[in-house]
């Protein structure tokens, strides 16, 4: 089967980023879902929109009566909870150019719709190169679906790319737009503001009206940066269509949430639904002049400076050890920064993943973001040297992230040989800023000599076993509580 991409002449990301012609070692592609419902006689029916667009610069093209094209075999299974439920197999072609230098500056992207019940869902996709065809990109993810809505609802929020209106039959058709999804949740300084498009679902009449707000936050759902937001009066309808865009002139480069919040008129909260962008402004415009006198106005702490990336310490990293990093720095990421980092681990969108490391650096020393690395690669280092083995490494470990995480313990007790015990570590903490005397407990659990598990701990977020005895004990109890340093140390805490 074949089937050709849409093709069109406007901006697109990689047309920036990427300026000459690259050898690289496999098709790469950024891709991205959006879960939407479709009205039916027996209410809502989900549905998928799977999108991703392909960097030319990744292809091989090959010249066929006197025009250049890329050919990029494309295949896609749905599982639901393991079981294969749809499969598409086919080659995606690109528009066939004559002019070489026009090959690099084309947009090849691509959409297909998968009707759903409810369940979990496994995405696997993989597309290659067809001139090249031992190299693949692979795209996995996992989404949750519920299919009978019984309450106002949200769709995902989709970024808007293009738009234009069409009633051209197309599989980008949408209410009458030709709509250009874009395909990374990251925009550069040729974007001065964010296009959005997501859709309220009412499954039961309700004549009293709601509030709709857009707004831009630097963590999910805070009150809006800048008074970026917009809001709308909505009646009822069973499906009503939310569309706008935001202005970003004013914001600096970072890390930012587009916020959709839908509330009654007497401010309760109905449905909410957010994402996470990345924004590249180098130049941000002033919301107001200080005046010259004015030499105790506080900063906002959201400034970040942009850097060409090639001209920084991660230039010198290929994209395996751009995602080396990531997972080295999930011990001291926050909540929200793990969640950004998890997700680019599973889309290995490598320029996207360099301007989140970057970020993360900048945001801990804002001057100099590359001896803050440096820093805490050298505990990297140490963590692989202590607790590193040819199975994985130290700062995979759990023991690694601990220390990544707290330092080195005050004290470490290292029990090998106790009486009826699986070998086991303990470490103590005189102070740590949730506990005073905090305690880890990890344990050997197989035969790999250097793989412990954490087990228990006194620290509040961290694992809390009361039952640890049941798995460090090889009869379920200790045989002498006055001998075993576990008992001493961790009794009933």
């Amino acid at each position: 089967m074949l089937r050709r991409p849409l093709f069109f002449n406007f901006f697109i990301p990689f047309a920036i980023l990427f300026f000459s012609i690259k050898q690289v070692d496999a098709i790469q592609a950024t891709v991205a879902h959006n879960l939407f419902y479709a009205p039916s006689p027996q209410g809502f029916k989900p549905y998928l929109e799977l999108y991703w667009q392909i960097d030319p610069n990744s292809l091989l093209f090959k010249k066929e009566n006197n025009a250049w094209q890329g050919k990029i075999q494309t295949d896609i299974l749905l599982r639901q909870q393991g079981n294969l439920i749809n499969e598409d197999h086919y080659i995606l072609e690109t528009t066939p150019i004559s002019e070489g230098a026009n090959l690099y500056a084309q947009n090849i992207i691509d959409l297909r719709r998968y009707s759903l019940k409810s369940g979990t869902y496994q995405i696997e996709m993989k597309l290659t190169d067809i001139l090249r065809s031992t190299e693949h990109f692979v795209f996995m993810d996992s989404f949750v679906v519920v299919e009978n809505l019984t309450k106002p609802t949200l769709s995902d929020i989709q970024l808007v790319d293009t738009l234009f209106q069409s009633t051209r039959q197309d599989v980008f058709q949408r209410n009458g737009n030709i709509q250009i999804p874009l395909c990374a949740n990251f925009l550069d300084e040729n974007r001065k503001q964010i296009k959005y498009y997501a859709e309220l679902y009412q499954p039961k009449q309700d004549s009293n009206l709601l509030i709709v707000t857009a707004s831009v936050s630097r963590h999910e759902f805070e009150p809006p940066l800048h008074q970026i937001k917009h809001s709308d009066t909505v009646r009822y309808a069973p499906i009503s269509l939310l569309d706008g865009h935001l202005p970003l002139h004013t914001l600096p480069s970072g890390n930012y949430f587009l916020n959709l919040v839908v509330e009654s008129v007497e401010e309760q909260i109905i449905t909410k639904k957010s994402l996470f962008f990345q924004l590249i402004n180098a130049k941000p415009t002033s919301l107001t002049t200080p005046k010259a006198t004015d030499t105790g106005s506080k900063k906002e702490d959201t400034q970040d400076t942009y850097l060409n990336l090639n001209k920084t310490f991660l230039a010198k990293y290929t994209p395996a050890q751009i995602r080396a990093i990531m997972k080295m720095i999930l011990p001291i990421a926050t909540p929200n920064e793990r969640n950004n980092i998890r997700t680019f681990l599973k889309k290995p969108d490598d320029i996207y993943s360099r301007y989140f490391v970057y970020n993360f650096w900048l945001s801990r020393n804002k001057l100099k973001p590359e001896e803050a690395w440096k820093e805490y690669a050298t505990k990297v280092k140490e963590v692989n040297r202590l607790f590193g083995s040819s199975m994985l490494q130290g700062y995979e470990s759990e023991r690694g992230i601990i220390y990544l995480k707290y330092g080195a313990p005050d004290d470490r007790m290292v029990v090998n040989n106790e009486s009826g015990a699986l070998p086991y570590e303990i470490w103590q903490y005189n102070s740590l800023p949730k506990a005073t005397n905090a305690l880890f407990l990890f344990y050997r659990p197989g035969l790999v000599t250097n793989d412990y598990r954490l087990l228990h701990s006194t620290v509040p977020g961290e694992m809390i076993n009361k039952n640890w005895r049941l798995q460090l004990y090889l009869n379920g109890s200790s045989g002498d509580a006055n001998s075993s340093r576990a008992e001493q140390f961790m009794g009933n805490r």
